[in-house]
């Protein structure tokens, strides 16, 4: 039966965040009432207006006694100079920028730290696809990116820390890094949220991300509802797409219209006549920047987090998911899927393609899926001379 349960934590609470105020809320809360300890690795922190007021907070959970680490990544983070991080290790902060080796003998080559996690005091975690950044608040002036992220108290909070605690340790293993003991163990109420963490890493030899969204497309029964905000996936699950939808599976895709990777958009566009005859539901959130990487499954089970459905995730970054089986979390979650998809989308079919795609358009599309689709294949061949079952077992 799917899911199975037993490879699932029980001993939790969880609820569903969305960009905008709702996420930055309970992020400053936590911080606010943190006791000893807040553990927070993004890709991106931006000194922005929200960069700047939660890195005060920091400041002040830090003057309260809190120890606080900050892992941001070299790449994602750049614009952060080193000036900048002294001054923030000036205020007791300690704060690193993740950055692997280049070397054409490592597989860590491109290998970024792409999952948005924080932790607090050992007992709540916030993971998502949500980095820190004024593009995620909701302001007057603007629609924030649509993304999402979920809220954890209780036992898996602690898996969470122990693999984040290993990253910090693994970027500053010149340092002697102490971390604090973990005094907070479990939820302090009875809970039974099953959670389970997902890791996509490829120096670990994980690739559980992926794993666990080919078991969801394969055992699905009655729906499946996708937002992926950069897809280009292999062509292996776009097959387990096609079948779905021929079994009966009601198959729902939410695209950007408009994107911070427009080459990226194009090579996805080229992927639209294909999914539609095999009829399967597109649609393209028209309001904001689509971030999102979440997908919904018969109403009983979610995936929420930072994998994206292309090569980089799958071979380059750390990457980190949440798979929840909650009645309650699932049914709100469903809704506002659905309230997206009825309030904030535009369907997409054949014939919209064809009267607004001109020649030109369709040779761009084409010209950028091959680009896409190259270095995929390039992607694999280098990472498949170290583990040649990946041929397999690519997404």
């Amino acid at each position: 039966m799917w899911p199975n349960l037993n490879y699932y934590d029980l001993q939790n609470q969880a609820k569903i965040l969305i960009s905008g105020g709702p996420y930055l809320e309970h992020l400053e809360l936590l911080i606010s009432q943190a006791k000893y300890y807040i553990h927070i690795q993004v890709y991106i922190f931006q000194l922005d207006e929200t960069g700047k007021k939660i890195l005060q907070l920091l400041i002040q959970a830090q003057k309260r006694g809190v120890q606080i680490f900050l892992l941001v990544d070299g790449i994602g983070s750049s614009e952060m100079e080193e000036k900048t991080i002294n001054k923030i290790k000036h205020h007791g902060i300690n704060i690193e920028k993740f950055s692997a080796p280049f070397s054409y003998k490592s597989v860590e080559i491109g290998r970024r730290l792409h999952h948005k996690v924080i932790i607090v005091d050992h007992l709540y975690a916030i993971v998502g696809g949500l980095n820190i950044s004024d593009d995620y608040l909701k302001a007057d002036i603007k629609i924030p990116w649509l993304d999402f992220a979920v809220l954890i108290k209780g036992q898996t909070v602690l898996k969470i820390n122990t693999y984040c605690e290993e990253i910090f340790s693994y970027n500053g293993r010149d340092q002697n890094i102490f971390f604090p003991p973990i005094r907070s163990l479990t939820a302090d109420s009875p809970s039974t949220t099953p959670l389970r963490m997902r890791i996509n890493d490829w120096v670990k030899g994980k690739h559980e991300i992926n794993s666990s969204y080919l078991d969801a497309i394969t055992n699905c029964k009655k729906s499946f509802t996708l937002i992926n905000s950069y897809f280009f996936p292999g062509r292996k699950f776009i097959k387990r797409l096609k079948e779905a939808s021929l079994r009966g599976v009601e198959v729902n895709i939410i695209f950007p219209r408009f994107s911070d990777a427009p080459l990226l958009k194009y090579a996805t566009d080229y992927l639209y006549e294909e999914l539609i005859t095999y009829r399967i539901n597109l649609y393209e959130w028209n309001h904001s920047i689509v971030h999102a990487k979440v997908a919904l499954v018969d109403d009983i089970w979610c995936t929420i987090g930072s994998y994206n459905l292309n090569y980089s995730s799958f071979f380059g970054n750390i990457e980190m998911n949440i798979d929840l089986v909650d009645q309650e979390n699932v049914s709100i979650f469903k809704n506002i899927m659905d309230e997206l998809i009825s309030k904030g989308c535009v369907a997409i079919t054949s014939k919209e393609l064809r009267k607004n795609l001109s020649f030109f358009g369709q040779i761009r599309n084409f010209i950028c899926y091959l680009i896409f689709r190259s270095m995929g294949a390039m992607y694999l061949t280098f990472f498949s001379k170290n583990d040649p079952s990946l041929l397999e077992r690519t997404f």
